[in-house]
């Protein structure tokens, strides 16, 4: 078993590539590995486990407090891996956590949360009603003709 901070030549230690490599250990989970050693340093120091989870979340380098917007449809997206509507990014779209919010429980299997106002990223409690897929199609379908009819009819 190599001893910390020991250097050797690649090949020494089973590699094809030449160069030297220090044993160290990953600073988050203390497992030691063999890491390319360049101008002094090891040229990484986390091991590949804590490299990726930490790429993740609010780990992550480009983290802004797990809010994101949506470029493609226009909703503000949550960061919430736990939730049952998660996409495949962990992601949930904040309209549905208010209304869940507001409504004191999950949203109906088939309901979805309908803005009032039309704009996706008003995402205020009461801006937010719940609607079946079906009678949400409708209610678009009734804003882009200009009939207002009632909603809950």
């Amino acid at each position: 078993m190599p001893i910390l901070d020991e250097i050797k030549d690649g090949i020494e230690i089973g590699y094809k590539s030449v160069g030297a490599y220090i044993w160290v250990a990953c600073e988050l989970c203390g497992k030691p590995r063999w890491v390319k050693f360049r101008k002094g340093k090891p040229i990484h120091t986390l091991c590949l486990e804590c490299a990726r989870s930490c790429r993740q979340g609010s780990k992550a380098t480009h983290w802004q407090g797990g809010m994101i917007k949506d470029n493609h449809n226009g909703y503000v997206l949550v960061y919430s891996p736990n939730h049952l509507n998660v996409t495949a990014r962990r992601y949930v779209k904040r309209s549905r956590l208010v209304l869940e919010q507001k409504l004191g429980r999950p949203l109906k299997p088939g309901y979805v949360p309908h803005h009032l106002n039309g704009i996706k990223d008003d995402d205020r409690a009461e801006n937010l009603i719940e609607l079946s897929v079906s009678k949400h199609l409708e209610a678009h379908r009734d804003m882009k003709t200009g009939q207002l009819k009632s909603i809950n009819s």
